[in-house]
């Protein structure tokens, strides 16, 4: 209930904000309202599909599974799999956290969660056009690097908050 009271309090922060806006300037107020109207109308597909492949995986995934794949016995792997599959994810901030959020719930660790968002910045959907205006060495080679640096990430905030994180808490419901 929390989450949804924060959730809340950020809506009615933002209808203030806008408001304010609107009676200061009507027709910057109008701009306010058009883009975020466009932003939702675009977004809430893709911000629904992505809660039904959370609802799939919670019915579908069993614990164990994702213990096997990202959980404390997958070791090494995990975080190579999270570094190298996280460049591949899409999606947005909004879509990508509560994502992790289930499968944390499902037993994924700490550390391959750390490892797979910090993948995720590397968006390998870009890479023809990161080739193309920055030459393909230079892609590569940062490609390399962000799975690489990922993995790193991951190890070190396993070793860091991974204990005191085992057992955490989401709001995803499961």
């Amino acid at each position: 209930m929390k989450k949804l009271d924060s959730s809340l309090a950020s809506l009615v922060a933002a209808g203030v904000l806008a408001g304010s806006v609107w009676l200061v300037s009507p027709a910057r107020g109008a701009v306010v309202v058009h883009v975020a109207w466009n932003a939702l109308a675009i977004s809430w597909l893709i911000i629904l599909s992505v809660f039904v492949y959370i609802g799939l995986l919670q019915a579908w995934v069993k614990p164990a599974a994702m213990a096997r794949w990202l959980g404390r016995s997958s070791g090494a792997k995990g975080f190579a799999l999270a570094s190298t599959l996280g460049i591949f994810l899409g999606g947005s901030l909004v879509t990508v956290f509560p994502l992790l959020a289930a499968l944390r719930q499902k037993g994924a660790r700490v550390g391959v969660l750390a490892a797979l968002v910090t993948a995720w910045g590397g968006k390998a959907p870009l890479l023809p056009l990161e080739g193309r205006f920055l030459g393909w060495q230079f892609a590569l080679v940062r490609m390399v690097m962000v799975m690489l640096m990922a993995a790193l990430v991951g190890v070190g905030v396993e070793r860091l908050v991974g204990e005191r994180q085992e057992g955490g808490t989401s709001s995803v419901p499961g």
